[in-house]
């Protein structure tokens, strides 16, 4: 794989893609890669588990939070109080919440939330992100979960996989 220089990197991530352009640009880079993976894929899936906990029981917590959000967000003006916003944060291993403020919580996240209602997720994350102690894995937790059937979560993990995608032997992130 050749190396590429810093400059063409910063040219490469500084850009903000919208979701057609980066399909075009990706969409088979992603598929070709997710083919060749596939059996490494659906072998870690099944092994999908934390500690000593079963894939069943790690899908059952993922939807209970999932669930939490969505009765949180209907008390609460289309925001997440606190107590939801540290039970998303013990289930992503972290510690609490880092903005303690109920009110503020309530506020900032049913302005990320809004933003997610008019498709602009960049903005939403962004949102969220602009509380101190809040970075991408947190706050891709609490979008991420809120609908998991069109919004992931980004970690470490997340993060390492997508660097290995390659395009003419040239690494694409």
């Amino acid at each position: 794989m050749r190396e590429i220089s810093e400059e063409e990197w910063d040219n490469r991530t500084t850009t903000r893609k919208n979701k057609e352009d980066f399909l075009k640009d990706y969409k088979n880079i992603i598929l070709e890669w997710t083919s060749k993976n596939e059996s490494l894929i659906i072998k870690n899936r099944q092994k999908y588990s934390y500690g000593t906990k079963s894939t069943l029981k790690c899908i059952d917590e993922r939807n209970k939070v999932s669930q939490a959000i969505k009765l949180s967000r209907k008390r609460n003006q289309g925001g997440i109080d606190l107590k939801t916003a540290d039970y998303i944060m013990d289930w992503g291993g972290f510690d609490k919440f880092p903005l303690r403020d109920p009110n503020e919580v309530i506020k900032i996240t049913s302005e990320a939330f809004d933003l997610v209602e008019q498709d602009d997720i960049y903005q939403s994350i962004y949102k969220l992100m602009l509380i101190n102690g809040v970075g991408i894995a947190r706050a891709s937790k609490i979008i991420g979960l809120f609908d998991q059937d069109k919004y992931c979560i980004y970690d470490s993990r997340v993060g390492t996989a997508l660097r290995t995608l390659k395009k003419r032997d040239l690494r694409e992130f």
